[in-house]
């Protein structure tokens, strides 16, 4: 079956499945699970030390915050509204928690990301495999520093409006999608500075692969409600989004994507 042949759910499927095969390539790959390994024990690490920090830091304080919020709206100490908020302040306390957890271990694991989605790349026949030259080093990470710094100020803006919109009724679940799509950008970003490419042709790719990003959006999403997976699936969607990118930009090549010969040259 050729891939322009392919409808809409076909391609949002290839998104949604995007982690999984991430995961397939890992355990197949040598060098892929190597570098793969990094970024899981330093999210292993952050999570097992970073939880228990704020398991005590909660224990410590949620008592002393429902005792303020309390006495805010002119109920008792120890009363009702002072159990409703401790009880309260608990889940939103671990789910605040879990968020930074993510943002510190990724920060961390960064560059190992980055590592693993160029050896994908290079796995899967979208980039060759150039020897390193420290002055053309020198210059791309200039250069693409410079992308993220630019990358950063937009989907910090686009976090905003997606955080005041949280708490509107209706567009909450908006921002819960907009949220997971930034996060799925995010991810194939790993996969765009491995090629070298600009913000203008990143935005480019989003645009025309949609369905595949709004399906690779749905899943992680998806799995990153269940405690703890969250940090372990990101090596897995980078691969995983690597993968989406060679299967775009070159189509499948043999010994990399065997399985998905109808995949070639996909578009929104």
């Amino acid at each position: 079956m050729r891939a322009s042949s392919l409808n809409l759910w076909a391609r949002f499927w290839l998104g949604v499945s995007s982690p999984f095969r991430g995961v397939r390539w890992i355990f197949q790959k040598r060098e892929l699970l190597i570098w793969a390994l990094a970024p899981l024990l330093v999210s292993f690490l952050v999570f097992i030390f970073g939880i228990g920090w704020a398991i005590s830091i909660l224990f410590a304080q949620v008592p002393a915050w429902a005792t303020w919020g309390a006495l805010a709206v002119g109920a008792a100490d120890g009363g009702l509204v002072w159990w409703l908020l401790a009880v309260g302040l608990w889940p939103m306390g671990l789910v605040a928690s879990g968020l930074g957890l993510y943002v510190i271990a990724k920060l961390i694991s960064a560059p190992f990301l980055a590592l693993l989605a160029e050896r994908a790349l290079i796995q899967f026949h979208a980039k060759a495999d150039l020897p390193f030259a420290f002055g053309r080093w020198m210059s791309l990470s200039a250069r693409m520093l410079a992308v993220s710094l630019v990358k950063a100020l937009i989907f910090g803006a686009l976090a905003g409006v997606l955080f005041v919109c949280s708490f509107i009724p209706g567009l909450n679940i908006l921002a819960v999608m907009g949220f997971a799509l930034i996060v799925a950008v995010d991810l194939v970003d790993y996969s765009f500075e491995g090629m070298e490419w600009g913000l203008g042709t990143r935005w480019q790719f989003v645009l025309e692969h949609k369905s595949q990003m709004l399906g690779l959006a749905f899943s992680l999403g998806g799995l990153m409600l269940i405690p703890g997976l969250n940090m372990l699936i990101v090596p897995a969607a980078v691969v995983g989004g690597a993968e989406m990118l060679a299967l775009s930009v070159r189509g499948p090549t043999t010994g990399a994507t065997e399985n998905s010969s109808s995949l070639r040259g996909l578009k929104s």
